[in-house]
């Protein structure tokens, strides 16, 4: 996960997606995913 400003969300999303036994999302799917939650 690159440090990009938002890879604190990244990884946040990227860990639930692995915990809800879901695959690692795309990268594009991921920002927008930890935009939504820093957005919150």
């Amino acid at each position: 996960i690159p440090g990009d400003g938002r890879c604190l969300f990244r990884s946040v999303v990227h860990g639930a997606c692995l915990r809800l036994g879901k695959p690692s999302p795309s990268e594009s799917h991921e920002k927008a995913l930890a935009d939504e939650l820093r957005a919150k």
